[in-house]
């Protein structure tokens, strides 16, 4: 099944706390991958301010960095592995949460039970 953009943006309205942040920081950073030439001109100076502000307050509120807007892509991606840790650490979490969940329990075998 292919999933439009729109469709993202519309799900991701719902999302709230941390799920919300990092959809929001994947999405501000998905604009880097454009940038191949790194090393010739800084891609994330060549975002637009509020994504640079919005990329920089999540490393300094999460991963106790000292990140500004006007740090450089040299700077940032020091913070890639600990962004990709902590993401990892969540969804672990959140997994573990709903394969606990007794309502999904319930729900799913209510499910199979149609489908039979």
């Amino acid at each position: 099944m292919r999933v439009t953009d729109r469709q993202m943006v519309d799900f991701a309205n719902d999302l709230h706390g941390w799920s919300k942040m990092v959809y929001k920081f994947g999405c501000n950073f998905i604009h880097l991958s454009d940038c191949h030439d790194y090393h010739a001109r800084d891609p994330f100076a060549a975002l637009p301010d509020d994504e640079r502000l919005s990329i920089a307050q999540y490393l300094r509120q999460y991963h106790q960095g000292n990140a500004s807007a006007d740090s450089t892509f040299e700077e940032i991606s020091a913070y890639f592995p600990k962004v990709l840790e902590k993401i990892s650490a969540n969804l672990e979490h959140e997994l573990r949460g709903l394969e606990h969940d007794p309502d999904l329990r319930t729900n799913a075998q209510d499910s199979h039970s149609i489908e039979a």
